[in-house]
Formats: C-alpha cells, structure tokens, sequence
C-alpha cells in the first residue's frame, strides 16, 4: 500500500502496518538465523522478516 524511503532502499509495507513504527525505525540482519530483524525505536518488533523479490 506505501513505499518508505529507509537506509536500504525502498520498502513496501501496508498502511494499517505503519502505526507500530516509531521515529527510530531499523531492519538489521541476523546472520545466524538468516533473516532481517526490525527494531523500532530500540524494540524488537519484528524477528522474523524474508525478503521477498519485488515482480
């Protein structure tokens, strides 16, 4: 539904999802798991995001 500009390109995310994000909104990578993490506001939010390839 939105696009966000963040520090690793451009993210679509669902507008009803864009009130659980802060003003210090991160998604980090866990290399042990594989995954991308999002932190907001210093929080966990999310431990479990996969990328998906845009078509």
């Amino acid at each position: 539904d939105e696009v966000l500009e963040t520090h690793i390109g451009q993210v679509h995310i669902r507008k009803s999802a864009l009130k659980f994000l802060g003003h210090d909104n991160r998604i980090d990578f866990d290399d042990f798991r594989q995954v991308f993490v999002l932190i907001v506001d210093g929080h966990v939010m999310n431990d479990n995001i996969y990328l998906q390839k845009a078509s």
